[in-house]
């Protein structure tokens, strides 16, 4: 969605005079229309025939606005010049404009957004998100208030990271699903300052629905919470009510719950062959699942790796035959190297160089390794023992 409305910012003010304004609908329909209202869940316009028609904006691919405010493309052109300082008296010319009557006030959400575009190309990231600030209080339920905020975090993730908190207290007062996205993640926060137990209530209040798009992650994290407050019994039941619904779950969700019962099951095996294979089929499952986008997603896959490799160090201890003892230590090497190369700074990794210790590999290189997430070569499946 953020670059379709990049699209829609980039081509506004280039758009001749006196042209019509158009919806372009996800049907593949272009409509050319006058449209009257651009809010964050529809577009309202009147149509060639004069009838005034409402579409949601999941409906619509882009909007073009006719007859932009004179200013607004020479602000674009200044910016495309690194001509910082003109830019911004064009922006601001560009405003007036519309508070003149020479351009629609539905502009005005673009000429913010626009001149956030442009002080960001100039490295001007926090007077970017107070532009952005700007529009959602000047132009309320505007159709670029979304995107605002949607672009505005990654932003100050990426340069302002004393901001994000801030904005994503602004942002939980919004609908869905803007709304329950930034409580999940004002949870996240007071999980990574360690108070699971304060979010995990708020994990588990954002998880209760049964169509929020969040709600699968918000159960993941709070699983999360349950497992960093070591309350094993709670995580235990409701990693069973995931695998027992696997239907209304995530993959992600499903990796949190497979890890979990591995975890669970390899906990309670003790010295038991049969259980600690039990463990390695459940680990198996979550590590199929893949690995995460970014190592801060990594934490179930992860695990998953670990409890394979404790796994296959205690087959390994368990077992008389030589050829079947090296083949479960190389597999347990493979796995803890894999934690150890693309998890480092984890506590899953410092949990993986134990094992590498407890192998006596600490200095040895993992056979037929290959690349993170990729199955073991044939004969080396995770779960299946020749033993």
């Amino acid at each position: 969605m953020t670059k379709t409305f990049l699209a829609a910012a980039a081509l506004l003010g280039l758009v001749p005079q006196a042209t019509p304004d158009v919806v372009k609908l996800k049907s593949g329909v272009d409509v050319k229309c006058k449209i009257t209202r651009l809010a964050a869940g529809s577009v309202t316009y009147t149509d060639a025939a004069g009838k005034a028609v409402t579409a949601k904006s999941e409906d619509v691919n882009d909007v073009m606005l006719g007859d932009p405010p004179p200013s607004l493309a020479k602000a674009n052109q200044a910016v495309s010049e690194s001509k910082a300082d003109k830019a911004a008296n064009l922006f601001e010319e560009a405003l007036k404009e519309i508070s003149g009557g020479k351009a629609r006030d539905l502009h005005r959400q673009y000429v913010y957004f626009q001149w956030a575009q442009g002080l960001n190309v100039k490295g001007d990231s926090k007077p970017a998100l107070s532009k952005l600030e700007q529009l959602r209080k000047e132009c309320g339920d505007c159709r670029l208030r979304p995107v605002s905020y949607q672009w505005g975090l990654e932003l100050a993730r990426k340069k302002e990271p004393a901001l994000v908190e801030g904005l994503l207290n602004e942002m939980k007062s919004e609908p869905d699903p803007l709304g329950g996205e930034a409580g999940l993640e004002l949870a996240k926060l007071k999980y990574e300052k360690g108070d699971y137990s304060g979010a995990a209530g708020d994990f588990g209040r954002l998880g209760v629905s049964a169509t929020a798009s969040y709600a699968p992650m918000a159960r993941l994290w709070q699983m999360r919470c349950l497992r960093g407050d070591k309350k094993f019994d709670e995580l235990d039941q409701a990693a069973a009510r995931v695998m027992g619904d696997k239907a209304g779950s995530s993959p992600a969700l499903l990796q949190c719950a497979a890890a979990t019962v591995a975890e669970s099951l390899l906990r309670k095996a003790g010295a038991d062959k049969a259980k600690i294979r039990d463990a390695m089929l459940a680990a198996a499952q979550a590590v199929a699942v893949g690995p995460p986008g970014g190592k801060d997603e990594g934490e179930d896959y992860a695990i998953a790796l670990v409890v394979s490799a404790r796994c296959c160090r205690l087959l390994s201890e368990g077992t008389e035959k030589a050829e079947s003892k090296q083949e479960y230590k190389t597999r347990a090497i493979t796995y803890c190297k894999e934690v150890t190369s693309f998890y480092r700074g984890t506590r899953w990794a410092a949990e993986a160089q134990k094992e590498l210790v407890t192998l006596g590999a600490t200095d040895e290189k993992p056979k037929d390794a290959g690349e993170p997430g990729k199955p073991p070569p044939p004969g080396k499946a995770p779960g299946k023992s020749s033993n």
